[in-house]
């Protein structure tokens, strides 16, 4: 005999401007993991859980994907604006069909200058 399937109460997403006093305002701790979402864009989300935790996340679909969720940083550990630089740039590489988890960033190369120096 099969088990009986129990459904689960959703929280809806809190919409509101992204600024950095109202993040803090305004994603409070609660008994369930939410999310928030940016209503200039809603696919840069935080996700806030149980125990208090704010995570920065892109949310978004590559072409002929699955949905990709891209973490940024924790709420406080990282400014607004390095997180909407990082949703800006996460967002053009979905454009073009590449999943931004998937990226290793680029190594700097030493300059020859350095190198002697060393």
């Amino acid at each position: 005999m099969a088990k009986p399937q129990v459904s689960t109460l959703r929280v809806p997403p809190q919409v509101f401007k992204f600024s950095e006093s109202s993040v803090l305002k305004k994603t409070t701790r609660r008994n369930v993991n939410y999310v928030c979402k940016d209503s200039e864009d809603t696919k840069l989300q935080i996700q806030v859980s149980k125990l208090g935790r704010k995570v920065y996340i892109t949310n978004a679909r590559v072409k002929g994907g699955n949905p990709t969720k891209v973490t940024h940083g924790v709420v406080g550990e990282i400014k607004l604006k390095d997180a909407k630089e990082m949703h800006t740039n996460a967002m053009s590489l979905i454009r073009q069909g590449i999943n931004p988890n998937e990226v290793t960033p680029e190594e700097e190369l030493p300059s020859i200058r350095d190198s002697i120096e060393n």
